[in-house]
C-alpha cells in the first residue's frame, strides 16, 4: 500500500508538473504571440482519476469502503476492484495483485496485507498519553482523540486529505506570486529531471518589464 501512496504522490506531481510548465507557458506564448511548436504531453489524469476518484469508486474508494466491512478481506477487495473499475490503466491479477499503469510505466501492486495497513488505527489509550507528554513535537503529532462514535479515518483517506490540500496550497501560491510560481515550475522540472533521467530541460532568463515578445532589457 506504501507504493501505491508513493506513485499516487508522483502522479499528483506529474499533473502539477504538466499544469505549471507545460500548458501554462504554451498557453502564456500563445497570449504573447510567440511562435513555437506545439509540445504533446501525456495527459496523466485518467490514471489520478483511477486511483483518487470516488464515484464511480477508484482503488482508494474501494480500498476504504472493505475496511471497514467486517467480514472483508485482501481477497474480497481484489473481486471488488476487478468487478467495479472500468479503467485501461487498471488490469486485475487474480485475488492477489493488479496492475497500474503510470505515466512511468506498469506497477504491479501485492494486494496481501493491505487492508490492514489500512485502518492504520492506534489503541486510544495510547493517543491519549502520547498527546499528554511533555514534548510539544510529539503533542503535535498525536493530539488529543476526538469524542465521537464515528470510525476512525484510514490511512488512505488521511493520506489523499493531505495531498489534496497539498496541491491546493502549491496552486494558491503560485497564483499569488509569479516569482513563487517561477520557482515552483523549476522545482517540478528537477523532480522531473531527477525521476526521469532522460528528460532534459533549459530555462533561459531575459529581463522584461512589458512581459512583451522580442523586448528585452539590457541588465
Amino acid at each position: 500500500m506504501e507504493q501505491l501512496h508513493i506513485n499516487y504522490t508522483n502522479e499528483k506531481l506529474q499533473q502539477l508538473f504538466i499544469e505549471l510548465t507545460l500548458k501554462a507557458e504554451q498557453e502564456e506564448y500563445g497570449r504573447e504571440g510567440i511562435k513555437w511548436e506545439n509540445v504533446d504531453y501525456f495527459d496523466n489524469q485518467p490514471v489520478v482519476t483511477l486511483i483518487e476518484s470516488k464515484r464511480p469508486p477508484g482503488i482508494l474508494a474501494l480500498l476504504d469502503e472493505e475496511t471497514v466491512m467486517p467480514r472483508a478481506t485482501d481477497a474480497t477487495f481484489a473481486t471488488k476492484c476487478g468487478r467495479h473499475i472500468q479503467s485501461p490503466s487498471f488490469v486485475g491479477m487474480g485475488t492477489t495483485h493488479f496492475r497500474v499503469t503510470h505515466y512511468a510505466g506498469d506497477v504491479v501492486y501485492t494486494i496481501d496485507g493491505m487492508l490492514q495497513k489500512n485502518k492504520d488505527q492506534l489503541n486510544k489509550n495510547l493517543v491519549e498519553m502520547l498527546s499528554n507528554c511533555n514534548s510539544d513535537y510529539i503533542k503535535m503529532l498525536y493530539p488529543p482523540p476526538e469524542k465521537t462514535h464515528k470510525k476512525p479515518p484510514t490511512a488512505s483517506f488521511q493520506f489523499k486529505k493531505q495531498m489534496g490540500e497539498l496541491m491546493m496550497n502549491l496552486k494558491q501560491v503560485s497564483e499569488r506570486n509569479e516569482l513563487v510560481k517561477t520557482s515552483v515550475r523549476v522545482q517540478t522540472r528537477i523532480l522531473a529531471a531527477t525521476t526521469n533521467p532522460f528528460a532534459h530541460f533549459s530555462l533561459c532568463a531575459v529581463r522584461s518589464s512589458l512581459r512583451q515578445n522580442n523586448q528585452a532589457e539590457r541588465s
